[in-house]
């Protein structure tokens, strides 16, 4: 890609939440939704589960799914991949790594690249989330306040 993706060239956001769940379910939510973002997934990786957002309106999104971790899902894009949501959520040891690095007033960014390193292992054939847009900034694909 050549070029920052536009909301029409997008074909699933996937968010990882550990403090950031209201802010990523409420005001990015809303955004996107009224970018026109079909498929918008937030990870939450305390509780476990995902959130799957779709059905976009200028209200914000008609339909919420919060699946757990025992489910699968699909993407709108991709209907025939099917992705296990344990296999998004980064392993319970860097869970507690995170939490105590975050203790310590440092970030980690553990739980994004697991998640991102689960997906792309897992659809080698079709480039869900592709490496250059792991780095994506969401204010240059929507107005965020």
């Amino acid at each position: 890609m050549t070029h920052h993706p536009t909301p029409s060239e997008v074909w699933l956001i996937l968010e990882i939440a550990d403090t950031s769940l209201n802010y990523d379910r409420g005001v990015k939510a809303t955004a996107y939704a009224q970018a026109g973002i079909e498929d918008y997934w937030v990870l939450d990786v305390i509780d476990r589960r995902l959130h799957v957002f779709r059905q976009p309106a200028a209200s914000g999104y008609q339909q919420e799914l919060i699946l757990a971790e025992t489910l699968t899902v699909r993407p709108i894009a991709f209907p025939e991949l099917e992705i296990s949501i344990q296999d998004l959520l980064p392993p319970i040891n860097s869970l507690k790594q995170h939490r105590a690095l975050k203790q310590q007033g440092r970030r980690s960014p553990v739980l994004t690249i697991a998640c991102l390193s689960n997906l792309n292992s897992m659809a080698q054939d079709h480039p869900v989330v592709e490496p250059s847009l792991g780095s994506c900034n969401p204010r240059k694909l929507v107005r965020l306040p």
